[in-house]
């Protein structure tokens, strides 16, 4: 599926249907964005043994009888028991404590409740609360109990890093990383500290400043996974996905069930696009903690990304059934749920996403793209107004809300905005896609045109420029020169949906005999096709004016019709079925067009 209002506009159906679509780059746009951020070490990794809660603080003691470590009071473990009448630790420190220093985690709620109505000031009692809470995915009561007892005593390691962990599950980096520095300051050798530090770092993009925190990790544990799988993160960050790969596998190598490790995995392989490796690699995380919200989410997105809706839906609703807070998984039900039309389900997501975090500029975005998919384009600028208010130099609400303008016939305004972009971020392309989108509707196309080889000027190397103006040189019915730089994009990214799917359409459809290449426009078709599973109306609908232009009008009817089948509530259904009736007659479908 390709985007509503993309460079170019996709040629085989009208303006109007894609305005009704919400689409999967999109979807992967903006869950990449917020998939990136959930690499958060999960509360309690170990897999094996019981929770327990320490009641007392408690020396560990290794196999040799000396101390390893220490548990604070209110510390939950995993533990196993054994009949020598002490607990044998796996997690968070390996070795054992004796059986009547931890309680089982079913009896340590009303055990600390207790304390705590005694003692308000108990902040073991209000940590360890916390900790059990988060066990019972009661994250915002969780967050409560931390900050109470942070409040009592701020100078514990533990509970600083718990709580700025659970920040980092709902997406507060800068807090987070104001509880990982109150950490370090305390203690500047703690490991939990600087990984979590470098997560927030990671997650804020400051990608270089979190590599230095799993360098630091490793310096004191050469063989510490989780920083092999941040160090993973960073490189993911970067671009250079071969090198992240490695770095993951490195880490999984040491410890086969971390869980951050087989997340990050998967997230790389989504970000390369390769769904299909990426469901199997949360499956596998999910085979190991089948609760975990990460890999549902992510699971979820990738299922969309193979066109697969209702699979992805049914894992954002087993994540959300877990954490009804969870923004990634609310984000990404609500986009699957508009890639299906259920706008009104869409926007209940994302209204609850506003609801949870009301200064998270991203929700307002999520609502506004859905209202200029519903040409709601009033509620659409109140969406982004609300953003800006947020951040008042957020350029994706700018140019969204520049494009809902011009929609309003607020051409000039549009236009103004789009400059505004432009002076703000004068070598980035969105200032100057903006304007060319607007100059496009407007029919400024000399403009237009003037925009997108800016674009290509700034970025040589990408397609987006390309494709852009090959748009416009449609328009004015230069189909050579469309079809030339429709042949550049793709030189610089073979996949590209929409140049693939846009030079195919011109190719098969184009009134001027000497532009039309039958057999070129169904081997880019059919590569468009599979990339879509053959579930996206607009694609076989390019499919089939191909196979009518190279003569095989028996797959152009039977693609045709599922074209027909699939645009069941499509405003342009009247158009496809024009054209079924077309290729049943053993003609193929050409794209007149009255001089603009």
């Amino acid at each position: 599926m390709l985007p509503a209002d993309s460079i170019g506009a996709v040629r085989g159906v009208t303006c109007e249907t894609f305005q009704s679509r919400i689409n999967v780059q999109f979807i992967r746009a903006v869950l990449g964005c917020l998939l990136a951020w959930g690499l958060v070490a999960p509360a309690f990794a170990a897999n094996r043994g019981d929770h327990f809660v320490v009641v007392e603080r408690a020396d560990v003691l290794d196999a040799a009888g000396a101390v390893a470590g220490r548990l604070p009071r209110g510390t939950v473990i995993r533990a196993e028991r054994d009949d020598t009448g002490t607990l044998a630790v796996l997690f968070p420190l390996a070795g054992r404590i004796g059986e009547q220093m931890a309680i089982p985690l079913a009896e340590a709620e009303a055990y600390f409740l207790d304390i705590v109505e005694r003692d308000p000031a108990d902040a073991a009692g209000h940590f360890a609360l916390g900790q059990i809470h988060e066990l019972a995915d009661k994250n915002t009561v969780a967050l409560e109990d931390y900050t109470r007892a942070i409040a009592i005593d701020g100078d514990i390691v533990p509970l600083r890093c718990r709580r700025g962990k659970l920040l980092l599950t709902r997406k507060q980096f800068g807090l987070a990383q104001r509880d990982f520095q109150a950490a370090l300051r305390i203690d500047p050798k703690s490991i939990e500290a600087l990984l979590g530090r470098g997560q927030s770092r990671l997650r804020s993009g400051s990608e270089e400043l979190a590599a230095g925190d799993f360098k630091d990790v490793l310096k004191i544990d050469p063989g510490n996974a989780a920083a092999f799988a941040g160090l993973g993160g960073v490189l993911a960050e970067q671009g250079h996905y071969d090198k992240a790969l490695a770095q993951l596998d490195r880490a999984l190598a040491i410890d086969p069930k971390l869980i951050d490790a087989h997340n990050e995995r998967a997230r790389v392989l989504l970000r390369q696009e390769k769904p299909a490796e990426a469901v199997a690699a949360y499956s596998k995380a999910l085979g190991i903690e089948p609760r975990n919200i990460d890999a549902l989410s992510g699971r979820g997105a990738a299922w969309q990304a193979q066109y697969e809706a209702e699979k992805a839906i049914a894992d954002y609703d087993a994540a959300i059934a877990i954490d009804p807070s969870s923004l990634t998984a609310r984000s990404g039900r609500g986009l699957a749920r508009a890639a299906q039309g259920q706008y009104d389900k869409a926007m209940a997501d994302f209204n609850a996403i506003v609801e949870l975090l009301p200064r998270f500029v991203g929700g307002y975005l999520l609502r506004a793209e859905i209202f200029f998919l519903q040409s709601k384009y009033e509620a659409c600028i109140a969406d982004c107004d609300r953003a800006l208010m947020l951040d008042e130099k957020n350029t994706k609400a700018m140019s969204r809300r520049a494009r809902a303008r011009v929609r309003l016939g607020q051409t000039e305004q549009a236009l103004e905005e789009a400059d505004e972009i432009i002076r703000m971020e004068p070598a980035t392309t969105v200032g100057y896609l903006t304007r060319g989108e607007i100059a496009k509707e407007a029919k400024q196309y000399d403009r237009a045109l003037a925009d997108f080889s800016k674009i290509i000027e700034l970025t040589p190397k990408s397609p987006l420029g390309f494709a852009g103006r090959a748009g416009i040189h449609d328009l004015k019915h230069d189909y050579k020169s469309a079809v030339a730089d429709y042949e550049e994009a793709l030189k610089r990214e073979p996949g590209h949906e929409l140049s693939l799917n846009n030079l195919a359409w011109v190719l098969a459809t184009c009134p001027q005999d000497k532009v039309r290449n039958g057999k070129r426009a169904v081997e880019l078709a059919k590569l468009t096709a599979e990339k879509s599973r053959y579930r996206d109306a607009s694609v076989l609908d390019t499919l089939a004016a191909a196979e009518a232009e190279n003569g095989d009008f028996d797959a152009a009817v039977r693609w045709q019709t599922k074209v027909v089948e699939l645009a069941v509530n499509d405003k342009s259904r009247p158009e496809m079925e024009a054209r079924l009736k077309l290729y049943q007659g053993k003609k193929a479908y050409r794209e007149e067009r009255k001089a603009e």
